[in-house]
């Protein structure tokens, strides 16, 4: 009787520490993530179209209205394949601009 309360004692002892453990990782992940985006480090602009795969037709999307146009952001397909970017509601496209797809 005593050993299974000193297991019990024991497992809720590794319970507690698993735990508080975790809510420190979140935390500190919390908190690199406030820092890099206070500091503007890490933001990607970036969009996936998912009814879009690859082709010789580039999207059809007003890209003045669905991408903030003083910004770059990059355009992937529905593979997460890199097709372009769009800049100053301008789409440029990989299939007539080889280096659209360089950072």
């Amino acid at each position: 009787m005593f050993a299974a309360r000193f297991v019990d004692a024991q497992s809720e002892a590794k319970s507690f520490q698993s735990k508080q453990a975790e809510k420190q990782r979140i935390a500190d992940q919390k908190e690199l993530a406030d820092s890099a985006n206070k500091n503007q480090i890490a933001q990607f602009n970036q969009l996936i179209i998912p009814a879009y795969s690859l082709s010789k037709q580039p999207p059809n999307l007003d890209w003045k209205l669905n991408v903030d146009p003083a910004k770059k952001t990059f355009i992937y397909d529905k593979r997460r394949v890199c097709i372009g970017y769009a800049l100053e509601g301008r789409f440029h496209f990989i299939a007539t601009e080889n280096t659209a797809c360089n950072r």
